[in-house]
C-alpha cells in the first residue's frame, strides 16, 4: 500500500515511514505572538493506493505519483469568476449546485455579490468553460464574455478554442454579458447628451459599433438596444444626434450619409426637442 498527502500548499508528500504514526502527519505544531506552542489539527487530502504491482514500482515511476502530481497538482486549478447580474434562464442557487464533473466543479458560491469559486482541469479549453457557465448565467455561450487579469490589466479571453494552460491557480475571471466582437467591428460606450440638465453627462450603455455602419442606420440600432435594454430616455430618429464625446466636451456631430469612425471609443448620443 502507498498513501500521498496533498496538504494546503498544494504539496504532495510521500508517506513512506511505517514507523511514524497519524498523529504526527495530523497535528502540526504552530505558535502564537506569545511564542506558546500547540498542536493543530490539520485537514489534509490522502491518497490510497492498494496496487500491489504499482507499489513495487519506484515512486516517481508509479502510476499514482503520475496520477496525483501529474495530472491533479499540475492540472486542477481553482478560478475565482464574478458573474453578471442573473437573467431570467439563470439557474444559479444554493439549492440547485450541480453536481461536480469531469470539466468544472463549484467549490463556494456567494449568491448577493455574483461570485463563485470553481475548480477546473486547465486542460480543457476556453469554449468548454463558457459551456459550463452558461446556464449559471442564463444566456447561450455567444452571448457572454470572459475577462482575465494580466500586468494588473483587464483583457478579453477571445480564443476560444485555446486550453487555460496559462491560467494560474487562484485567477480571478469576469464574465461581462454582450457577444465577442466580429471583424471590423468595435466596442464603444455612449453617453446621453442633456444640455438643459444639471447632469448632462450620463453614461448609456456599451455598444458594438461596425466600421462603414451609415450613421443612420446606427442610430436605428442605437434606439432598438436601448428599448432591449430598459434604458430610460426619449429618442427619436429624426430628432437625435451622435457626436464624438471628447473628454466631457461634445465634438464633431456625425451626419446621417456619413459612416460611422469605429476608430473612436466614446460617443454622446443627443435628444433634440
Amino acid at each position: 500500500m502507498r498513501l500521498l498527502m496533498l496538504d494546503k500548499a498544494r504539496s504532495v508528500i510521500h508517506l513512506e515511514d511505517v514507523e511514524s504514526c497519524l498523529k504526527e502527519v495530523l497535528f502540526k505544531v504552530v505558535f502564537n505572538t506569545q511564542k506558546r506552542h500547540r498542536k493543530q489539527l490539520v485537514v489534509p487530502i490522502i491518497y490510497v493506493s492498494s496496487d500491489p504491482i504499482d507499489f513495487l514500482e519506484d515512486y516517481k515511476d508509479s502510476l499514482m505519483y503520475r496520477y496525483v502530481v501529474d495530472f491533479l497538482c499540475n492540472s486542477i486549478i481553482l478560478l475565482d469568476i464574478t458573474l453578471p447580474p442573473p437573467q431570467p434562464e439563470a439557474t444559479l442557487s444554493t439549492t440547485n449546485v450541480p453536481e461536480g464533473g469531469t470539466i468544472m466543479k463549484i467549490i463556494s458560491i456567494e449568491e448577493d455579490k455574483r461570485k463563485i469559486q470553481v475548480q477546473v482541469n486547465k486542460r480543457i479549453k476556453l469554449v468548454q468553460l463558457k459551456k459550463e457557465l452558461a446556464p449559471l448565467i442564463g444566456v447561450p455561450p455567444a452571448g457572454f464574455r470572459m475577462y482575465g487579469i494580466r500586468n494588473n490589466e483587464e483583457y478579453e479571453m477571445k480564443r476560444l478554442h485555446e486550453t487555460l494552460r496559462d491560467i494560474k491557480s487562484g485567477s480571478k475571471l469576469t464574465v461581462r454579458l454582450g457577444r465577442a466582437l466580429g471583424k471590423r467591428e468595435r466596442r464603444i460606450k455612449l453617453y446621453l447628451l442633456q444640455v438643459n440638465n444639471t447632469d448632462f453627462c450620463k453614461y448609456m450603455m456599451e455598444f458594438i459599433a461596425a466600421k462603414g455602419t451609415p450613421v443612420r442606420e446606427f442610430k436605428k440600432q442605437i434606439i432598438e438596444e436601448a428599448e432591449v435594454q430598459g434604458i430610460d430616455c426619449d429618442l427619436e430618429l429624426d430628432k437625435m444626434r451622435l457626436r464624438y464625446k471628447n473628454g466631457v466636451n461634445p465634438g464633431t456631430v456625425y451626419l446621417d450619409h456619413q459612416m460611422i469612425d469605429a476608430t473612436k471609443e466614446t460617443y454622446y448620443v443627443e435628444p433634440l426637442k
